[in-house]
Parts: C-alpha cells; sequence; structure tokens
C-alpha cells in the first residue's frame, strides 16, 4: 500500500486509480479497506474539481423524467396549462414562468436548480432581443430610433411602427400608441 496524499495530477488520478482496482475486494474495516475508502474520497474530490458535470437542460430533465417515469405529456396539463402552452413550453417557444416551475417541482419533483436555469441552446442574441421589447413598451420613448438610420428617415419597405401600433385591435397597444406617440 502507498502512502495517501492529495491528487493534483492526472498521473496521480491514474495511479489512484489504479490502486483503487487492485484493492477493490478489501474487506470494510481492514487496513486495505481503509486505504480503498479514503482514496475513493480523493479521487472523488478531484473529479469533482476536474471534471465538472453540469446540469441538464429544464426541458430535456422534464422529458427525461416523463419518459422514466411512463407519463405522457397529457399530465403536464395541471402543470403548466392547456395542451398548447404545454406543446410551447416542450418545443421552447415559451419559457417557464415561476408558477410552472414551483407546480412542477412540488408535483413531479424535478429539482428546482435545474428547472431555474436557461435553456441550454438559447440563443445569446435573445438577452437583447428581451430588452429591446422592453424599451419599445416603455412610454417615455418618443420615437423608435432602432428603425431610423443616421439621416433620420425611414428605412424603406418598413411600415411607420406609430401606424402599426395605432391600427391594433389590442387595447393596450392603442393606449401605448396614444401615450407614446401623443406629443408628435
Amino acid at each position: 500500500m502507498k502512502s495517501l496524499k492529495p491528487i493534483r495530477t492526472e498521473a496521480e488520478y491514474n495511479e489512484a486509480l489504479a490502486a483503487i482496482e487492485e484493492h477493490f475486494d478489501a474487506a470494510a474495516g481492514t487496513s486495505e479497506g481503509n486505504f480503498v475508502e479514503i482514496l475513493s474520497i480523493l479521487i472523488e474530490d478531484y473529479e469533482r474539481k476536474n471534471f465538472p458535470i453540469s446540469l441538464p437542460d429544464p426541458i430535456e430533465a422534464i422529458l427525461y423524467h416523463l419518459e422514466t417515469r411512463g407519463l405522457d405529456r397529457k399530465c403536464l396539463e395541471s402543470y403548466i396549462g392547456g395542451r398548447g402552452r404545454v406543446s410551447e413550453v416542450l418545443n421552447k417557444k415559451r419559457p417557464l414562468s415561476m408558477q410552472m416551475i414551483r407546480k412542477i417541482h412540488e408535483g413531479l419533483g424535478i429539482p428546482l436548480e435545474i428547472l431555474l436555469q436557461k435553456y441550454m441552446d438559447e440563443p445569446e442574441h435573445s438577452a437583447v432581443k428581451v430588452e429591446a421589447a422592453k424599451s419599445l413598451l416603455n412610454l417615455n420613448i418618443q420615437e423608435p430610433t432602432w428603425l431610423l438610420p443616421v439621416g433620420g428617415q425611414m428605412f424603406s419597405g418598413f411600415p411607420d411602427p406609430r401606424r402599426l401600433l395605432r391600427a391594433s385591435s389590442n387595447k393596450r397597444s392603442r393606449t401605448v400608441a396614444r401615450a407614446t406617440y401623443s406629443t408628435q
């Protein structure tokens, strides 16, 4: 038996794995068994530091949970909403809301740290889109400058966004249009 020391390099890691394999059948409570137990703790520490395992994608975790328990998408309706909403969430068209996350965690037992993270394949520019959408709804904005080139003229082919907001049948959009462009 070799002396025990922290594992710092890959060569030491490989030696430790070989030593574990060599003494794998050691009886618990013996000096050889204690050696294997302590060495396995050192190996586990080295692996945790050098080979971290990331959490799975929230939607993949939900689908895996359903598959391993023999459940179908219909059972998600009580946690997420109707069939259409379940489809949107599972196809990553709609993000999980806090209420959905809470219900899925309580009902299916999927850990919160998995459900609360971003989707793995979420594009990097999605945060920029969200901020742009928020800024457009901000009532302090007087002109949608993201459509205007340096000269101040509208791009050809783009409709005037003020017209789009005013023509909308949505009451919220009409209110935003009036509030935003009333000073013009």
